[in-house]
């Protein structure tokens, strides 16, 4: 299962800081809401903070469809 730690909305940018329960890892997710665009940023743990406020700045990962389900509540 996927969890939503943390996100922000700009005007076209999505940014979401998941956490994926089975893995124990967490991502970042980019998407460009006016072009549908998207990628995902998978940073060392200690650096998840900065990957998700800079995800430009990291390495991204192959851009993803068909990504797993989120759930969409906010973890405690």
């Amino acid at each position: 299962m996927i969890r939503i730690l943390h996100e922000r909305k700009s005007s076209d940018l999505h940014v979401m800081l998941l956490w994926n329960a089975k893995t124990d890892r967490v991502h970042v997710l980019v998407r460009d809401e006016v072009t549908g665009d998207k990628f995902i940023v998978v940073p060392d743990p200690a650096k998840a903070l900065e990957a998700f406020y800079h995800p430009f700045c990291f390495d991204a990962a192959v851009e993803v469809d068909g990504a797993p389900e989120l759930d969409t509540r906010l973890a405690a």
